[in-house]
């Protein structure tokens, strides 16, 4: 019978908190993304809304390289880093 996302997902909280389990997760966003031409002096939250293709191709790249878990891109989407670029009021948005 074959998993439902109720199972898989139930198995794969198993192997997170099972010390003899290695899960491999994604890797460097900010890396990736400046790679592709995003300089650093850019929001990367803010790429999420801004240009989704562009971190969606990461997120499969990480997975076609056999990454099991994929962290979001917006982790520092609060208001005081996008206050930095102006975007603190859209906190909700990019986060």
């Amino acid at each position: 019978m074959p998993d439902t996302p109720v199972t898989a997902r139930a198995a794969l909280l198993a192997r997170l908190v099972d010390p003899a389990e290695v899960l491999l997760f994604d890797g460097a966003m900010g890396t990736m993304l400046y790679a592709r031409g995003v300089f650093i002096n850019q929001c990367s939250d803010e790429l999420v809304l801004r240009a989704p293709d562009l971190v969606r191709d990461v997120h499969v790249a990480y997975v076609k390289a056999g990454a099991e878990v994929i962290e979001t891109n917006n982790y520092g989407a609060n208001r005081v880093k996008l206050a930095a670029y102006g975007l603190e009021g859209q906190v909700a948005e990019r986060g």
